[in-house]
């Protein structure tokens, strides 16, 4: 399984209505997408929690790499996503953890994202058994209804994706508004 992260920084004069229009009316289409376990869209609307700039998130959890692949590379996806707002900050990372409590992910509406330092003394092995004992310890809080958490291999550091309801109590610095999650079916 691979975790996908992409950000797109927008400027304070662009029409968080588009952005929020554009959402409503493209990814639904991923609802149903073969290969996918999970895709999340956030905002953050600048001037809110101190930011300058608004902030468009995505994070994606895709079973195998030729449905992720075809995201990527075919049109519709990731390159309709570019077209519409230029630049977007793209990461792929190693799934060590992921829990979904599909029975309550419609409760979600805080997409929240945490990135690691890096850590080059810790091997791999215990990163990985750290990341997927904190998606589980995620999942147990009543407010998480999913927890993602994958590894960067070369840096040694991890990201955290969480769906949740309200605002997580150690701060809200990464936490969007969720705009739309999808959680195909599986099987």
């Amino acid at each position: 399984m691979i975790l996908l992260h992409c950000s797109v920084s927008l400027p304070r004069d662009y029409s968080v209505d588009r952005v929020r229009e554009r959402v409503a009316a493209q990814a639904p289409e991923l609802d149903s997408a073969p290969g996918l376990l999970l895709f999340a869209h956030g905002l953050r609307v600048a001037g809110e929690r101190g930011i300058g700039t608004h902030r468009l998130a995505m994070a994606a959890v895709w079973s195998n790499t030729s449905r992720l692949a075809a995201y990527l590379w075919e049109p519709g996806g990731l390159e309709r996503v570019r077209a519409q707002y230029g630049s977007v900050d793209v990461s792929l990372w190693s799934i060590a953890g992921l829990q979904i409590d599909r029975a309550k992910t419609g409760r979600a509406d805080r997409l929240v994202i945490q990135t690691s330092a890096p850590d080059a003394d810790t091997p791999l092995s215990a990163l990985g058994a750290q990341a997927k004992d904190a998606a589980d310890k995620a999942l147990r809080s009543r407010d998480v209804h999913a927890a993602a958490r994958g590894v960067d291999p070369g840096r040694g550091c991890s990201l955290a994706v969480d769906l949740r309801t309200g605002l997580p109590r150690d701060g809200e610095d990464d936490a969007f508004e969720l705009l739309h999650l999808s959680v195909p079916p599986v099987g």
